[in-house]
């Protein structure tokens, strides 16, 4: 609702700021949601730094191999993939859509005065800084985002960010900040509480029949939480494939076989080049959950390293259909 309202009020396009874009998935990304959710290639202007040139220079090209593919590729952005050799291709309309450029986000003069922003994406960025880079950076970001503006952080980053400046959106599950001074209509809206739920007499400890009382209560005590899958992306993304798929083993050991689980470890043994154990767990993927984008395009990858063309064609046309099915 908030990019719509901006798209429709933006004469030039909504401007977007990828930050640390590496090797260009994440604005590559933005601009193909921004196509499935029916903008115009003209309704969005993205600008991708890294201070990487080797790194800008890949991400220009807008080729990828399986490592690029562990995080879930949604089945309709497999219609602006296409397969080259054995990796997966961006197309020419989104490659056009990302203007890409070498910068260090935490040099002076990094962002211009001609850079004025209404999105800007800095993802798992801030908890790698001391807190005073990290203040220098959120300076630079709110000097280039315009008031309400929005700022993409990692899920884990929303603590670190000045309440005088920037807001939690209330949305559920949504690593967005509102660019705001002071208390801002999302604040307001935060202070909102629900009321607080009435357990029916019937449910309660107490209520029930004595034998019971003391499971009961040895369920209520709290269970100490185990590591999630968004914790071991984030171990992968930052390099750690030992520590990202023991995390992953764990996760399965306590909850039992999950696609998702299964396909971030079939990831990391491609990291660990291991493509035959990779296989499995992939194939395990599909199993559980067939329409599985991701671990199709991966498996269709480690049949065009093989020299399979046609077992690789057959499952690219599996994960183009599966696109059709969203």
């Amino acid at each position: 609702e908030f990019l719509r309202g901006l798209l429709n009020s933006a004469a030039q396009g909504v401007r977007v700021l990828s930050l640390g874009c590496a090797s260009g998935e994440e604005p590559y990304s933005i601009a193909m949601t921004a196509l499935h959710a029916g903008w115009m290639p003209g309704g969005i202007i993205i600008h991708a730094i890294d201070r990487n040139p080797s790194a800008i220079e890949r991400a220009k090209m807008g080729r990828f191999g399986q490592f690029s593919l562990r995080e879930d590729v949604p089945a309709w952005a497999v219609a602006h993939l296409t397969p080259h050799g054995d990796e997966v291709e961006v197309s020419p309309l989104v490659r056009s859509m990302v203007q890409f450029r070498v910068g260090d986000m935490m040099a002076a003069g990094a962002l211009t005065a001609n850079d004025a922003y209404d999105v800007v994406f800095c993802r798992n960025v801030l908890i790698y800084l001391n807190a005073g880079a990290r203040e220098r950076l959120l300076g630079t970001i709110a000097e280039r985002l315009r008031l309400g503006g929005l700022l993409f952080v990692g899920h884990a980053e929303p603590l670190l960010l000045p309440k005088s400046r920037y807001q939690r959106l209330p949305n559920a599950h949504s690593f967005a900040v509102e660019r705001a001074d002071g208390a801002s209509r999302v604040e307001a809206a935060a202070m909102v509480r629900p009321e607080r739920m009435v357990v029916p007499e019937r449910t309660r400890v107490s209520a029930l029949p004595e034998v019971d009382r003391g499971a009961a209560v040895q369920a209520r005590v709290p269970v100490e939480p185990g590591p999630s899958l968004e914790e071991a992306r984030l171990l992968a993304n930052a390099g750690k494939v030992a520590e990202s798929e023991a995390m992953v083993k764990a996760i399965l050991a306590r909850s039992g076989p999950d696609a998702a689980a299964l396909e971030l470890l079939g990831t990391l043994r491609m990291a660990a080049r291991d493509p035959e154990q990779a296989r499995r767990h992939f194939e395990q993927a599909v199993y559980l959950e067939p329409t599985r984008t991701t671990s199709l395009l991966q498996l269709a990858l480690i049949r065009e390293k093989v020299g399979d063309h046609s077992g690789a064609t057959l499952l690219w046309e599996r994960a183009k259909r599966a696109g059709g099915q969203s």
